[in-house]
């Protein structure tokens, strides 16, 4: 008995989201210009996690798991 694996969030669902991260990382990055004290570098890092887990929530809710396929296990040459 195996249990099949299951990919939380759908594939072109985790590319959006880590295509986003990075845009969004790198606009706060230009926009603060290194000043850390300004309130919009707080957000860096929140904003981008809130966005993964409200996603894994609603893929959750909705049930838009995907199951992952197996691939093969290599043999080592001895």
């Amino acid at each position: 008995m195996s249990e099949r694996r299951r990919r939380i969030l759908p594939k072109r669902w985790s590319k959006l989201a880590t295509a986003a991260t990075i845009v969004w990382v790198m606009f706060v990055w230009f926009e603060i210009q290194g000043d850390y004290s300004r309130p919009l570098a707080q957000l860096m890092f929140l904003v981008p996690l809130g966005g993964w887990i409200a996603m894994i929530a609603i893929a959750k809710v909705f049930g838009m798991e995907e199951e992952v396929e197996e691939k093969p296990k290599k043999k080592r040459d001895a």
